[in-house]
C-alpha cells in the first residue's frame, strides 16, 4: 500500500475525496487528512507518506510553501497540486519546485486516481 496526505482548507472536498475514492482497491491508504499546510508539514515529517495530494490556496502555508518544505527535506515524496487556480505564475513556481502532477478543481474521483495511479507507476519504476 502507498500512504497518501490529503490536504485542502475546504472540509466538503476533503470528505468528497475520501468517500469518492476506493483508496484500497487501486493500492492506496490515505492515512491522513490536513486542512493547511502547516498542519500537512507536521503529518508528513511524522508519517513519511509517499505521495501528498495538496490544494494551493489555504491559510497559513499554502499548498507551494507546502510542497517547498517537502522538497527539502523528503525529495522522494510524490506531490499532486489540486487548485481551481490555473493562472501561469502558479504553474511557473510548481514548475520550479517540481510538482508532479496536477489536477484542476472540480475534478472527479476518476481524474484524481489518475493522477495518483501515475505517480504510483513512477515510485514502482524509481524502486526498481
Amino acid at each position: 500500500m502507498y500512504k497518501v496526505i490529503l490536504v485542502d482548507e475546504e472540509e466538503d472536498v476533503r470528505e468528497g475525496v475520501v468517500r469518492e475514492v476506493d483508496w484500497h482497491a487501486y493500492g492506496f491508504d490515505l492515512i491522513g487528512q490536513a486542512e493547511n499546510g502547516r498542519e500537512a508539514l507536521e503529518m508528513v515529517e511524522n508519517a513519511q507518506p509517499d505521495i501528498v495530494v495538496t490544494d494551493i490556496r489555504m491559510p497559513f502555508m499554502n499548498g507551494l510553501q507546502l510542497a517547498e518544505a517537502i522538497r527539502e527535506r523528503f525529495p522522494m515524496i510524490k506531490i499532486i497540486i489540486i487548485t481551481g487556480h490555473d493562472e501561469f505564475e502558479y504553474a511557473q513556481k510548481a514548475i520550479k519546485l517540481q510538482i508532479d502532477e496536477f489536477v484542476l478543481k472540480p475534478f472527479s474521483s476518476q481524474e484524481l486516481m489518475q493522477a495518483l495511479l501515475k505517480m504510483k507507476g513512477q515510485i514502482q519504476a524509481e524502486e526498481a
